[in-house]
């Protein structure tokens, strides 16, 4: 016969029942936790792919303009080396052409001084100046011409005998195949400030341009073939041009200076290169830059 439940014995099923009941919300608990923190590290771990995905497409891009940039700078090189090739080339062709300038330049000197010492060495003993800066042989009024008139005087007939003589090679030389080239040799006229107005002279600019007449007939009178030399154009080289007192080589205060401007140029300008000078220098240096391009061995 079964004995009766005591109190004793309800309190103890009752209390292990109590604990599992325990027992299972503390798994529940735990398992919301853990089901929270997995949330949290999954939303975390997101969030971390997001910005790892965005700093490599920042470092894709950068990597990117990193290349264009290197791209662009080494065309920016190449073109800076096709510069300087072509200002080197520039260069050479500004001095190639500035040599033949300065050769010509010592040419007129040259045959000008010579010119001139064989005018103050001569019986005549002319007394002719040269302005070899500016290539000008100038004859004092004196030499030639009474004041005040384009007349040549009787004893100015000898001295531009001798001129012409001495003259003719010079001008020649300019004219032909020598590296002296002429573009022009003009007879200037030049007179001082003083006015002068009568029945064979207006002003000043018909007395001038009327001596520059007077010289340069004079001298293909003595010497033809003056007149006919052609320059490198195929152009007269012989000329005349008047100036009156407007390029004064003195002060016209005093007699002194008067005296000294009035007179006869013979001005000798160069001849600067001709258009197939100036090809075949370019033709020399563009040889020379591909012989300096080519790869070497």
């Amino acid at each position: 016969m079964k004995q009766p439940l005591s109190d004793h014995d309800f309190s103890s099923d009752e209390a292990e029942e109590n604990y599992f009941v325990s027992l299972s919300d503390l798994m529940t608990g735990v398992l919301f936790i853990f089901v929270i923190l997995t949330t949290a590290l999954a939303l975390h771990y997101h969030l971390k792919a997001g910005e790892l995905s965005e700093l490599t497409k920042r470092a894709a891009d950068a990597q990117d303009e990193a290349n264009h940039s290197k791209t662009e700078a080494e065309k920016s090189r190449v073109e800076a080396d096709k510069s300087k090739s072509e200002s080197a080339r520039v260069r050479e062709a500004l001095d190639a052409l500035a040599k033949v300038l300065r050769e010509r330049e010592q040419m007129r000197k040259a045959e000008l001084s010579l010119l001139v010492q064989h005018l103050r060495d001569s019986k005549l003993r002319l007394t002719v100046e040269l302005d070899d800066t500016n290539g000008i042989l100038r004859l004092p009024e004196r030499l030639l011409f009474r004041n005040g008139e384009a007349e040549l005087q009787d004893e100015a007939a000898a001295a531009l005998k001798l001129l012409a003589r001495m003259l003719r090679p010079v001008v020649q030389k300019g004219c032909g195949d020598s590296a002296l080239k002429w573009e022009a040799v003009y007879i200037e006229g030049h007179t001082d400030n003083v006015p002068i107005h009568t029945e064979a002279f207006a002003s000043n600019w018909e007395l001038s341009t009327a001596r520059a007449i007077s010289t340069f007939n004079a001298l293909v009178e003595h010497q033809p073939i003056l007149g006919n030399l052609l320059n490198h154009q195929g152009k007269a080289v012989l000329g005349i041009s008047g100036y009156g007192a407007q390029r004064p080589v003195a002060e016209n205060d005093s007699e002194g200076g008067r005296q000294k401007n009035r007179r006869i140029d013979i001005r000798f300008v160069m001849a600067y290169p001709s258009k197939a000078e100036i090809e075949a220098m370019e033709k020399q240096i563009e040889a020379a830059a591909k012989t300096d391009d080519a790869p070497k061995r």
